[in-house]
């Protein structure tokens, strides 16, 4: 009973490393780790509370056990978030959190119809994931301020890129035919290079305003150079597991840079 989409589990662990190192390891940090941990598992069972029938002995069952862990894993998520806030008083965490589960909430109900796989379902998604980022550097720093915003605003828009990368190699089922003499190869491409665009761009204005690092945009650079070569390699098929492992090659290669390009941001 747990999360089976694995690319979340990046999206929230890399902005929660990257926030954590470059706030400071403490056992604040620990104990936020272990308090988002369970509450994103809770995802699992709670989806299968909501999903699964009355109808049949065997499902009944099933949703019996799927809310009994559902409680364990809020209890337990529960209880290191309150440790946190009563004896570290990161109390900002509140609203943090409130407004991360709120939008994760906002997208169980659209699981059932499979709405939850349109880019701009997926992409609030990522922003409430990545929210740990600056929830992880507000606990070892004490401090919600532009750091927080800038590791927040890179780490979304870096998985956000995943959304449209992905979908060069599996595209989800189009509700209608896709009009003659369109290539849906090539229009996930655009879309990508849309993407890319107006993340370099929307950096680049952040930037001009003070709020993130002016080298902020090249945390982006191994995003665009895998289009690049996804463009001109239009003839490999990956397999799920080979597209995985090159996410976790890519993740940690923008972690470091994030961080890089963080702790030397006077």
């Amino acid at each position: 009973m747990l999360p089976r989409e694995h690319g979340a589990w990046a999206m929230w662990l890399v902005p929660y490393l990257i926030g954590t190192s470059v706030g400071g390891w403490s056992w604040g940090g620990i104990l936020l780790l272990l308090s988002v941990l369970f509450l994103f598992s809770s995802s699992r069972p709670a989806e299968m509370v909501l999903s699964s029938p009355f109808k049949h002995q065997e499902a009944r069952e099933r949703r019996v056990q799927a809310f009994k862990r559902l409680l364990l894993y809020l209890v337990i998520g529960g209880a290191a978030a309150a440790i946190l806030l009563l004896g570290y008083h990161r109390w900002a965490l509140l609203p943090l959190g409130a407004v991360a589960a709120v939008a994760l909430g906002s997208l169980l109900p659209l699981k059932a119809r499979r709405l939850d796989r349109t880019w701009p379902a997926r992409l609030l998604s990522i922003a409430a994931l990545s929210a740990t980022g600056p929830a992880a550097y507000y606990v070892a720093s004490g401090s919600l301020d532009y750091r927080a915003f800038a590791l927040w605003l890179l780490a979304s828009l870096y998985s956000g890129a995943s959304v449209f990368y992905v979908r060069l190699y599996y595209r989800p089922p189009a509700r209608s035919k896709p009009a003659e003499g369109t290539d849906p190869r090539r229009a996930s491409e655009r879309s990508l290079f849309a993407y890319l665009a107006t993340a370099v761009a929307l950096l680049a204005g952040v930037a001009m305003m003070g709020w993130t690092p002016p080298l902020a945009a090249l945390t982006l650079v191994p995003l665009l150079a895998k289009a690049v070569w996804a463009t001109r390699h239009r003839g490999y098929r990956p397999t799920l597991r080979q597209l995985g492992f090159g996410e976790i090659g890519h993740s940690a290669i923008f972690a470091l840079l994030a961080f890089a390009i963080m702790v030397t941001w006077a």
